[in-house]
């Protein structure tokens, strides 16, 4: 099969072409579209297949797309897209871009977003990133790409300044700020680092940044470094960059996210980390120990040949035979380009600036003035990028808002796209946004969205996944799971006896069997208790029926022992869910279901002093505090704590007190 590949950036020609000639198939790349005659390219070639790919010189401008949709039709050839920019730019990009272009197939890095396509009559299927050993490869280190830390990334200021909930942000300040703070020092090479002051809170030093790093080239820093730094974008991807470290030969410590463990052994192939402290010890750690850090980079090398681009070329072509493109089985969906919405966000209407936009075709849909536009925005000049938050006008502020009594809560799960939820409560998408100030369709799991009660009020809700507070200023919940021994439960609730602390303790019912005494203390002391299940499984892989049966027995054996149902709350054992699990726990009549938003990982028995640092580098109003009924630095680190707490004028009360 001949496959034309319309691609002139170093990041795409390396990767997916090579995979496909890895295969058997006869590749062309086309280099840039504005030096070349599509047409003759073609007739040329004479492709099987054309694939286009990501957000990027070749395909990010009206023109360009005219031509790729052009081009295609008039050859009749079949025209498959990879996403590559999903879920974050899917609205901003990937839609107009498909509109415009209207390929036959498209692929995402973004499982959630198969069905959001396949919603709008767009086949779709999932296509994860990979790496070629064509230019993922070790080489000899080299010492002038030596460093005992470096990373190979962009840093976009920019662009994260328009997201400020994406999860980058986050990866940032786990693995990137506690270094730079800690005058641990990164090689940084990319652009724009030296403009990451507002997105880090720090400067980076300036002999840190050693600039751009031509594509073919980042496998010396890999090979040569001791530690990779790798940024990931979400907790439910990864980045290409992932593969590219590993089949480089780097070391790389990465953000401790769940396909990571999915995909990896952490400790063996790769090491992560989950808080800025845990960053600095990993770091001292394996900086002082270079046998371990080879032995994890053999296992990186050979792990990720299951992820090679060969493999993704082929799964690709069997994926297209299987859906009939290569037997005349083309586009059937008809997309015109959606009329631009806004949302209100403070005193103002915001609409989010698309791929082609403009600000004059912006003002003229909308019905405003180019200048005044300008003048809202503080623009000096008629240029906007895409994904860009652009004011649009000032809105009545004096309109009686809805408060939070008016809404029901509903968490998104693994795969729920707004359009599923739309359907699900009858309640349009952009009402959706505008109740939950969205700045476009971008949502992930765990995320709370406010449901209007008119929409909502006589559904049979799943529970609601809470990892913060409703109400209070200054106060915080310190919450204890029991499931396991109990050889320092009495200690821990000494402490909290001492300064006359109620908290919520989850316990498992096998616990309550086994200690009823304690359990009836902790009754005694004025404590809440709560479901943790009853013999404490992940319930992420049982049947709904099996769930209920933990839930429900649990329940019962309170009742037995202890003469009381417990709070109407409930804590998943290990802390996963998933959307059969909420649904499960909502049956029961549980209306929340707890996480947390800092974990003391006191079951990993770190010192009492780091668990308070951890708690207190934290802490803000309304968090909710994992700790464990018998862990040993528990105990001390509690007492510690409380008076930390205090000090700091926070007030500790049960989980429940924060929901009302």
């Amino acid at each position: 099969m001949r496959v034309l590949f319309l691609e002139s950036h170093p990041m795409w020609i390396y990767g997916l072409p090579n995979g496909f000639r890895d295969a058997g198939h006869e590749v062309k790349v086309s280099g840039s579209l504005g030096e070349i005659d599509l047409c003759e390219l073609i007739v040329e070639f004479s492709p099987d297949l054309i694939i286009t790919m990501g957000w990027g010189p070749e395909n990010s401008s009206k023109e360009k797309q005219k031509l790729i949709f052009e081009s295609t039709t008039k050859f009749n050839i079949p025209h498959v897209y990879w996403a590559t920019e999903d879920p974050t730019s899917t609205e901003i990009f990937t839609i107009p871009y498909i509109e415009r272009t209207k390929p036959d197939f498209v692929f995402t890095i973004c499982r959630d977003r198969i069905d959001y396509y396949k919603k709008r009559g767009i086949p779709a299927d999932y296509l994860d990133f990979g790496y070629h050993p064509v230019v993922h490869h070790p080489v000899k280190a080299d010492s002038n790409y030596y460093a005992p830390l470096a990373i190979v990334a962009n840093g976009y200021p920019k662009k994260l300044s328009y997201f400020p909930n994406h999860f980058r942000h986050q990866s940032l300040k786990t693995l990137i700020t506690p270094l730079i703070k800690n005058n641990i020092q990164i090689d940084f090479y990319g652009a724009h680092w030296d403009e990451m002051r507002t997105i880090l809170g720090i400067d980076i030093p300036k002999e840190w940044i050693r600039g751009y790093l031509d594509y073919s080239s980042a496998n010396k820093v890999y090979s040569s470094s001791d530690i990779i730094l790798g940024l990931q974008n979400l907790p439910g991807q990864l980045t290409q960059r992932t593969y590219e470290i590993m089949g480089s030969g780097g070391m790389l410590l990465t953000n401790d996210i769940p396909i990571i463990n999915r995909l990896f052994k952490v400790g063996r192939d790769l090491i992560t980390s989950s808080s800025p402290e845990e960053t600095i010890e990993l770091v001292k750690y394996y900086l002082r120990y270079p046998g371990k850090r080879n032995v994890i980079k053999e296992n990186a090398l050979e792990v990720v040949k299951e992820y090679s681009y060969q493999k993704r070329a082929e799964y690709m072509i069997d994926i297209l035979i299987e859906h009939g493109i290569f037997n005349g089985r083309r586009r059937s969906y008809d997309m015109k380009e959606e009329p631009r919405k806004t949302y209100k966000q403070g005193e103002f209407e915001i609409y989010i600036v698309r791929n082609g936009d403009t600000l004059f075709s912006i003002a003229n849909e909308f019905k405003v003035v180019v200048n005044e536009v300008k003048q809202l925005n503080g623009l000096t000049s008629d240029m906007i990028d895409a994904g860009l938050p652009l004011k649009i006008s000032k809105v009545d502020t004096d309109k009686e808002l809805k408060s939070s009594a008016d809404y029901n809560y509903y968490t998104i799960s693994y795969g729920e796209t707004l359009g599923q939820i739309s359907k699900r409560f009858g309640i349009s998408i952009e009402k959706i946004k505008i109740d939950n100030k969205l700045k476009s369709g971008f949502i992930y799991a765990g995320q709370l969205l406010k449901i209007d009660k008119q929409f909502s009020e006589d559904l049979n809700l799943p529970s609601v996944l809470i990892s913060k507070g409703f109400e209070g200023k200054k106060v915080i919940a310190l919450t204890y799971d029991a499931g396991d021994g109990a050889d320092k439960t009495e200690e821990i609730l000494n402490v909290l006896k001492k300064y006359d602390i109620q908290t919520t303790m989850f316990l498992t019912g096998a616990w309550v069997d086994k200690y009823p005494e304690l359990a009836k203390r902790i009754i005694s002391d004025g404590h809440e208790i709560a479901n943790h299940s009853y013999s404490h499984p992940d319930l992420t892989k049982l049947s709904a029926e099996d769930i209920i049966e933990e839930l429900n027995k649990t329940t019962s054996c309170f009742e037995k022992v202890l003469g009381t149902k417990g709070s109407a709350l409930f804590r998943p054992p290990f802390g996963t869910w998933n959307k059969t699990v909420l649904n499960a726990v909502g049956e029961v009549g549980i209306p929340y279901t707890i996480h947390w938003s800092i974990d003391t990982i006191d079951w990993k028995e770190p010192p009492p002093e780091a668990i308070v640092t951890r708690i207190m580098d934290r802490v803000k109003e309304r968090d909710i505090v994992l700790f464990h009924l018998n862990g040993k630095p528990t105990a001390v680190a509690t007492d510690m704590v409380i008076t930390e707490l205090k000090r700091n004028g926070y007030q500790i009360v049960k989980v429940s007190e924060m929901l009302k």
